[in-house]
């Protein structure tokens, strides 16, 4: 997980959650609340990340599934071409899974 989309899923937290309760570290030791609300954070960071790499696991077995050597044309290499909506920006990732994501639906 990007610490951009950890950032991002932190703030989805807070909003649901809470905010991170005061916690007395300099007193040796961190409150019960603080406590909990760290361990409920790990646990939705936890979940979401699983559920990303599941998605990401499913794109690749749809993408092996689809893609065909070329080696006679490209010497060993393989190419991909996804019919997908425009990329947003030059060698995004979150644009290639939109248009893998978008070429699945469209062969259901």
């Amino acid at each position: 997980m990007t610490p951009e989309r950890e950032a991002e899923l932190r703030a989805e937290f807070e909003q649901k959650y809470g905010r991170q309760p005061h916690c007395d570290s300099d007193k040796g030791g961190g409150s019960l609340a603080y406590d909990r609300w760290a361990l409920k954070l790990s646990g939705w960071l936890q979940a979401h990340e699983d559920s990303e790499m599941a998605k990401d696991a499913g794109r690749y077995r749809w993408l092996r599934d689809c893609c065909r050597s070329s080696g006679e044309h490209w010497g060993g290499r393989w190419s991909i071409i996804v019919d997908g909506p425009v990329p947003k920006t030059h060698n995004d990732s979150d644009d290639f899974d939109a248009a893998i994501d978008s070429a699945i639906k469209d062969t259901q």
